[in-house]
C-alpha cells in the first residue's frame, strides 16, 4: 500500500505541476494576445498618419508647381 501512496502523491504532484504550468502559459498568452492588438493599434494609428502625410505632400507639390508656373508665365509676360 505505501508504494501505491508514494505512486498517486508522484502523479498529484505531477499533475498539480502541470496544471501551475498552463495557468502560467495561459497567462503568458493572455498578455501576448494584448500586446498584438496594442501593435496591431499603433501600426494603424502610423498608416493613418502617413497617408495623411502622403496627400499633404501631394498637395504641397501642386501648389509648389502652381506657384513655378505662375512665376514662369509673370517672366514670359514682363
Amino acid at each position: 500500500m505505501s508504494r501505491l501512496n508514494r505512486q498517486l502523491a508522484d502523479v498529484e504532484f505531477a499533475r498539480s505541476t502541470l496544471e501551475r504550468q498552463k495557468s502560467s502559459l495561459e497567462s503568458e498568452l493572455t498578455a501576448s494576445q494584448q500586446e498584438v492588438a496594442g501593435l496591431k493599434s499603433t501600426v494603424a494609428q502610423m498608416s493613418a498618419a502617413q497617408a495623411g502625410i502622403e496627400a499633404e505632400l501631394a498637395a504641397t507639390k501642386v501648389t509648389t508647381a502652381a506657384e513655378q508656373l505662375g512665376k514662369i508665365r509673370t517672366c514670359i509676360c514682363s
